[in-house]
């Protein structure tokens, strides 16, 4: 007479196991990667690379693959190349669908600090949002930095850590070796064409998740 409710918790033990099975399978079902469930966009991502460095192979692959300016409202790797130079350098020659991201009036700002002007300050939020948007960046945009031939590679470097500190990730920011320079050692091609680019709604808010930059009021035009 004593087997019956004994023989009753069993089955309701294994069901119980059954439902945590299966809650667990559903949280770690997305590519088996736990942070998936947080972040949507952690699995599906084609573009992380093992370093911010990448190769000139790296970016005609994706050029290919058609993440370059990728116009397709739902698409999670754009990716758009800045050129970082001056506007003579980029009209010159350019990687084909890169962006200019002017150098002398782009790359850094100027503001008073008590008595004394600061000329290579950060760009504000105001002025990263209308850069943004014009070069059509989002949430989901891998950006890849060039230089113009001839140009400092150092700004390459400036305009990553820029991007940086306004809260881009790390994967979605890359740096192209050796700028265009390397892009043409590996037999690749430039071009004169300005690429026609859908512009963006994207804002520096969006990226508001540490209280350094959250605090600061240099934004006050992005919605």
């Amino acid at each position: 007479m004593l087997r019956k409710p004994r023989i009753a918790k069993q089955a309701a033990f294994v069901a119980l196991l059954g439902i945590l099975a299966g809650l667990s399978l559903a949280l770690t079902g997305c590519g088996n990667n736990p942070t998936s469930y947080v972040d949507p966009t952690a699995s599906i991502t084609t573009t992380k690379t093992p370093t911010a460095l990448i190769e000139a192979a790296t970016l005609k692959q994706w050029m290919d693959e058609g993440l370059v300016n990728n116009t397709q409202p739902d698409a999670r790797d754009r990716v758009v190349v800045v050129t970082v130079g001056t506007t003579a350098t980029y009209g010159t020659s350019h990687i084909p669908g890169s962006v200019l991201l002017n150098s002398s009036t782009e790359l850094t700002t100027g503001r008073l600090e008590a008595v004394s002007p600061l000329t290579s300050e950060v760009p504000d939020g105001a002025q990263m949002d209308l850069m943004l948007r014009r070069m059509g960046i989002d949430r989901h945009t891998t950006v890849v930095f060039t230089v113009s031939t001839g140009q400092n590679f150092l700004n390459a470097t400036r305009a990553y850590f820029t991007f940086r500190y306004w809260g881009f990730p790390r994967n979605r920011l890359k740096v192209l070796q050796g700028g265009d320079n390397g892009w043409t050692a590996a037999g690749q091609t430039l071009v004169t064409e300005v690429p026609a680019v859908r512009p963006s709604t994207f804002s520096v808010r969006e990226y508001y998740d540490a209280p350094a930059r959250a605090s600061r009021t240099a934004c006050p035009s992005a919605t």
